[in-house]
């Protein structure tokens, strides 16, 4: 091998190989991000929002939405995450979008991805500050519900393809919110986050609280998705839910203080669970915990476990409406909210403790106040399906002998005594045609005939075998 060659493999190999206590970028990393590749996280995987390119200031008083903007595109582009540092308050102006564009294609295996520093030393986890009075038009409202006014203005949106109120939410895939806490302050229009997603989409360890604001989640992930850890204090809704996602679920919502409902369902696909869940409030216009606007026989569900509700404000006979999108429903009576309001949506309980003036409130339409159960026809066939087989087997019976009568004029007569078997009347031979010969041979032949097949040869065999013994037996 030339020694040039030998020479240009050998200085490969050496540029090839990670420094000491370093890494291989990306070579498709961009110049201006190597470039500050010792402030930044790179061989990790992420982007440090506070540091070079970016450098949001993180005070809570400087606008850092175009430096977490930027942030957030290049970690997307790039398939790495954003985080920001622990003790670190973000302010927003206008939303802060975590859309993708899905093109090409193969993009959608990576999603946005925004993740709190760990809070070590005692600092807090970091938030992301919307300042008193913000401008509403600066968040666009986002949502397509049959009520017009149910529509929300989220400050950190999650979506694919999102252009106005569109959101191509089955093929939403790979997003994350981990460990971030949203700041609303009194915006009685603005939301939280909103990640109405699929496969891979989470919420993780979010908590929202503000003087006013509509909700602290506005859809959620569902199926091959997930959300746990979420707290909510304040707010009118602690959790939105109003998309047609499959099965959305929570594990470890605490909802604290909310206004008008904990939890509103207006729709989904399959049921909204919520698995260890705790919803207080005493606020004197909360209409129900648990609250479902859905009309009857719609897909959306509730099925609540291990949790407790302890609601004991509240009015009686409100109706929630207008403000936030909320559909008309009635609380039940007693002085106070209910802790479940269905709003004709099935609901299954299990392990829930509630502290309330009405436990479960079923009310709209035709519907009235109590627990809401419903039968459906298949399972009802389910239930009788045992006793139409029983009604459908063959009986089975033997003729038994009639009992004697007593007479008036004696003792009971004893029976007849058989007759003997050479006077007793051979039973009749069955027709030639129910027996054809080639039967009664396979009979013999076959220890066991089945009885179906050679029954009727069976009784004329067995008659002529008796008309044989009596004519021996008179000679």
């Amino acid at each position: 091998m030339p020694r040039a060659l030998l020479l240009l493999l050998l200085l490969g190999a050496v540029a090839a190989s990670p420094p000491p206590g370093g890494c291989v970028l990306d070579p498709s990393l961009p110049k201006r991000l190597t470039a500050h590749a010792a402030q930044q996280l790179l061989c990790a995987g992420f982007l440090n929002a506070s540091a070079p390119p970016y450098s949001a200031a993180g005070d809570g008083t400087t606008d850092d939405t175009a430096a977490l903007q930027a942030a957030l595109d290049d970690a997307y582009q790039y398939r790495l995450a954003v985080r920001m540092d622990a003790g670190r308050r973000f302010r927003l102006t206008r939303t802060l979008r975590a859309v993708q564009d899905g093109k090409p294609p193969s993009m959608r295996e990576y999603g946005y991805q925004l993740v709190g520093g760990r809070a070590d030393g005692g600092l807090p986890p970091p938030a992301l500050v919307v300042a008193d009075g913000a401008d509403a038009a600066a968040f666009p409202a986002i949502g397509a519900s049959t009520n017009p006014a149910a529509v929300a203005r989220p400050v950190l949106l999650f979506a694919l393809n999102a252009s106005g109120q569109a959101n191509d939410a089955p093929s939403h895939y790979s997003a994350m919110l981990r460990g971030v806490d949203i700041e609303l302050g009194n915006n009685p229009s603005l939301s939280g986050v909103s990640m109405s997603g699929a496969q891979l989409c989470s919420l993780e360890d979010v908590r929202v609280s503000g003087a006013a604001f509509t909700a602290g989640v506005y859809g959620l992930p569902g199926s091959g998705g997930f959300s746990a850890n979420i707290e909510v204090t304040g707010g009118q809704f602690a959790v939105w839910q109003d998309s047609f996602r499959p099965n959305p679920s929570i594990t470890g919502l605490l909802a604290v203080n909310q206004s008008t409902a904990g939890v509103l369902l207006g729709g989904s696909r399959g049921p909204l669970v919520l698995s260890g869940f705790a919803i207080s409030s005493a606020r004197p216009t909360l209409l129900a915990a648990v609250l479902g606007t859905a009309k009857r026989g719609a897909t959306a569900s509730l099925a609540l476990e291990d949790g407790v509700i302890d609601v004991t404000g509240g009015v009686s006979g409100a109706r929630a409406g207008g403000g936030g999108g909320a559909a008309a429903i009635a609380t039940g009576g007693g002085g106070g909210a209910a802790a479940i309001a269905t709003g004709g949506a099935d609901v299954s309980l299990r392990s829930v403790y509630v502290r309330a003036a009405v436990a479960v409130s079923v009310k709209g339409g035709a519907h009235e106040d109590g627990l809401l159960v419903k039968v459906r026809y298949f399972h009802l066939l389910l239930l009788l399906l045992p006793l139409l087989l029983l009604l459908t087997l063959p009986v089975h019976t033997r003729a038994l002998p009639a009992p004697s009568v007593a007479s008036s004029d004696g003792p009971t007569p004893r029976p007849a005594p058989s007759p003997s078997p050479a006077v007793r009347t051979p039973a009749p031979p069955p027709p030639a045609a129910a027996c054809p010969p080639w039967t009664c041979q396979r009979s013999r032949r076959w220890r066991r005939p089945p009885r179906a097949r050679c029954w009727a040869c069976t009784a004329g065999a067995q008659a002529s075998r008796a008309r044989l013994r009596g004519q021996r037996n008179a000679a």
